[in-house]
């Protein structure tokens, strides 16, 4: 996910996006080397880039929207460019699904106070763990 302001977020891949896209246009499998990625830093801390992906398969070069706060992810936003100028018919879906992903709560989150009750059986199994101090094993209960 993108944590941070101008990141580009979500799980979708830009680049083999782009890759999948044009090698369909082409079709031929691309050669390696036909996409060229230029990534400069955007200020001597080296902390925001900006990427553009040019080949003779595009027809301009596209470069990020913004800064990123990572080589690659400037990288994928100059990819998603690309997507979003050469292929609009799929790329509306894509970012749809790109924010969609990027609204999602982050994978391994506690639990909220509010979780579903557990039934009768966990619950006195969770009881009998914090009774015992040790896990429950089938002995314990009969």
């Amino acid at each position: 996910g993108g944590a941070a302001a101008g990141a580009v977020g979500g799980d979708v891949q830009w680049k083999q996006k782009l890759n999948e896209f044009a090698a369909k246009k082409a079709a031929r499998p691309l050669a390696k080397g036909e996409f060229v990625y230029t990534t400069t830093a955007v200020d001597e801390t080296n902390k925001s880039f900006t990427s553009t992906v040019s080949g003779a398969i595009l027809s301009q070069g596209y470069t990020s929207a913004e800064p990123q706060i990572s080589k690659k992810l400037a990288e994928n936003a100059a990819a998603r460019a690309a997507v979003e100028a050469e292929h609009p018919e799929v790329y509306g879906e894509l970012a749809a699904f790109d924010v969609a992903v990027a609204a999602a709560p982050a994978k391994g989150q506690k639990r909220k106070a509010d979780a579903p009750p557990m039934g009768d059986k966990n619950e006195l199994n969770h009881m009998m763990q914090m009774l015992l101090s040790r896990s429950v094993t089938k002995d314990d209960v009969l």
